[in-house]
This record gives C-alpha cells, sequence and structure tokens, in this order.
C-alpha cells in the first residue's frame, strides 16, 4: 500500500486546531464531548461494527 498524498496529513493537522478551538463560533453547535469522549465513542462503534459484521467475514 503507498500513501498517495502524505502532505495532506500535514496540511490537515496545520488547520485541524484551530478549526476545532472555534468550531462553536464557526458553526453555532457546541459540542459536548471533547477529544478524548470521541475517542472512547469511536472505539466502541468500531467494536460494535467488528462483533457485528466484520467477525464472520
Amino acid at each position: 500500500m503507498t500513501e498517495i498524498a502524505p502532505r495532506l496529513a500535514e496540511a490537515e493537522a496545520d488547520v485541524q486546531g484551530p478549526v476545532e478551538a472555534d468550531v462553536e463560533a464557526l458553526l453555532g453547535v457546541p459540542f459536548p464531548w471533547d477529544a478524548e469522549d470521541g475517542l472512547t465513542l469511536g472505539d466502541k462503534i468500531a467494536h460494535h461494527v467488528f462483533t457485528a459484521k466484520l467477525r464472520a467475514l
């Protein structure tokens, strides 16, 4: 496997922090979770998908 555009990850990282810091001002919507809660939720979703859908493969 070859990464097609490795520079895009660097560009995204440069923009992600400021956007996340001002997401409420940009979108007008406060998000009740932080990065740690997001990772926990993502892990739970991944575990469910693996258990329910991918394990049989």
